[in-house]
């Protein structure tokens, strides 16, 4: 973990300070692992739950240096008076025709400008290995103009997106503005089939 903290600091410093840049693919790559590791480390710190980021899934992070295919990995920016440091997650379920069918983890990491957003499917898709993007309701999709993803990656990203978010925008991607009831427990039925609650 320190190697990936000492490849990642010199792509992820001027982000923080709020300079733009284009990003190689190796860079998302390595950006995106770290956010990954980061998420992964903060959830256990703060909770025991069966949902959490698994140990095979922290396993690849540390011995393939790489998020799992369970995560796809967004990156924003935040402007405006903004903490120095924040995190935040949010879960939401997807019913269809009131079945459960998957939930989405989303963890939010701000960093001076800099936000990712690791968003985690369970379960994860039937082509684990794949590095590439798993679908999400277009319901709760960002649009590219606020946020892009980094992984898996693309040729170049450019960095800050066209519209970066004042802090309510920030809390709003945190949730992909769900309004997230008091029990997220999948038990609860979703009011329309296909929603994503």
């Amino acid at each position: 973990m320190s190697r990936l903290e000492g490849r990642a600091k010199p792509i992820l410093a001027p982000l923080i300070g709020g300079r733009g840049e284009f990003l190689s693919s190796e860079q998302q790559f390595i950006a995106a692992t770290w956010a990954t590791k980061t998420a992964i480390v903060v959830e256990a710190t703060l909770s025991v739950n069966a949902d959490n980021f698994t140990l095979d899934e922290a396993g690849i992070v540390m011995r393939q240096d790489r998020p799992p295919a369970s995560a796809n990995v967004l990156i924003a920016a935040v402007v405006g008076w903004i903490p120095p440091l924040h995190y935040s997650a949010a879960k939401a379920a997807m019913y269809v025709n009131r079945n459960p069918v998957c939930k989405f983890h989303f963890h939010n990491v701000q960093i001076g400008a800099l936000v990712f957003q690791v968003v985690r499917r369970i379960p994860p898709p039937a082509d684990y290995g794949a590095l590439r993007r798993f679908p999400v309701p277009r319901e709760i999709e960002l649009p590219f103009d606020v946020a892009s993803y980094i992984f898996p990656p693309y040729d170049r990203c450019e960095w800050p997106p066209k519209k970066p978010l004042d802090w309510q925008g920030l809390e709003g991607i945190g949730t992909r503005n769900i309004d997230m009831p008091e029990d997220w427990h999948l038990e609860n039925p979703a009011q329309h089939p296909g929603d994503a609650t």
